[in-house]
């Protein structure tokens, strides 16, 4: 019995091995038969993923396995060596492989490809309702507990797009990121805990409170942005606005060469999204069409009717005893 994504090995030419991963599996059967009886056979293919050296000084062995070769599940250290553990220099816990022998092998990633300098990105892909985010929670915590081992600095920021369900990663008895089961964790040398000092910002609402279906118990705070909180990143608000004519760019550029005295001679000290809306005394060679200063405007009064942009902030809603170093939006 051989399974998609098992790994196999087979003996080749002077002590070398080939191992490879099950791609897919096709069953035939004997269409010249006569008689009810038939061959029936099922053809493996199986994708190569190392070819194991006779030795370190040894030229490689490219030529394809023979005819005949028997076929074995590949173990422990032929996954890993297949895999690229051994070359890891801090390698991190990513989950077990469960091969068609019942066998179970921890396998892990490099950190410098999670976190860089080599690509800081990881993909996990799979249709709606898979554990997608969960096992990203538990990767954020098994990397978070190397990260503790190997005594790095280290601080989490998770953007959170899925109503409240990062809002508890802070809770034991919610078992976040629990996509494995105990003896798992075990297995790769891992605890089972929640995340600790961790901070949850919140969007403000219309009324100064959290704009949240679920509220923490603790540890919460609001966000929203004053002026000058921003006023060196307009142009990250502006950057998906259509701009026929270019010149947006050019009155971004000047609010953030001129902050916060603004305008000709003498200039305008501007403080608030209110100031800015209202301010009407750029420059001639800034306003280059007439009808710049009023799309600019526009969209200024829009970004006001949001509570994220407010021209003070007035009221804090602030439940927080302990300190952050794991921060969630």
């Amino acid at each position: 019995m051989v399974n998609p994504f098992d790994f196999v090995t087979v003996e080749h030419v002077h002590d070398t091995k080939c191992i490879g991963m099950v791609q897919y599996s096709q069953t035939f059967r004997d269409e010249n038969s006569k008689d009810d009886s038939f061959t029936e056979v099922t053809v493996v293919k199986v994708v190569l993923m190392a070819r194991s050296p006779m030795s370190e000084s040894s030229n490689p062995v490219n030529m394809p396995v023979g005819l005949g070769k028997s076929v074995r599940f590949a173990n422990a250290d032929e996954i890993k060596f297949a895999l690229g553990i051994p070359e890891m220099d801090n390698p991190v816990p990513a989950g077990i492989i469960e091969n068609g022998d019942g066998s179970s092998i921890p396998i892990f990633l490099d950190i410098s490809y999670l976190l860089g300098p080599d690509t800081a990105h990881v993909n996990v892909s799979g249709i709606s309702g898979n554990s997608k985010t969960s096992y990203l929670v538990f990767l954020l915590q098994s990397t978070y507990q190397k990260l503790q081992k190997i005594g790095e600095g280290h601080a989490l920021i998770i953007i959170n797009t899925k109503e409240q369900d990062l809002l508890h990663i802070h809770e034991a008895d919610k078992q976040n990121g629990r996509t494995l089961k105990e003896p798992s964790y075990t297995l790769l040398d891992l605890e089972v805990k929640p995340f600790n000092n961790v901070t949850y910002f919140l969007p403000r609402g219309n009324d100064g409170r959290p704009n949240s279906l679920y509220i923490p118990e603790t540890n919460s705070k609001t966000y929203s942005y004053e002026l000058e909180d921003v006023y060196d990143r307009l142009d990250l608000l502006f950057s998906e606005i259509y701009d026929p004519h270019t010149n947006l760019s050019s009155i971004l550029n000047y609010i953030y060469e001129s902050w916060p005295n603004i305008g000709r001679r003498p200039a305008k000290k501007i403080k608030t999204w209110t100031d800015l809306y209202k301010f009407k005394g750029y420059p001639s060679e800034i306003l280059t069409h007439k009808s710049t200063l009023l799309y600019f405007q526009g969209h200024i009064h829009r970004f006001m009717k949001s509570p994220l942009f407010v021209d003070r902030k007035k009221q804090a809603f602030i439940r927080c005893t302990v300190p952050s170093s794991c921060s969630l939006f």
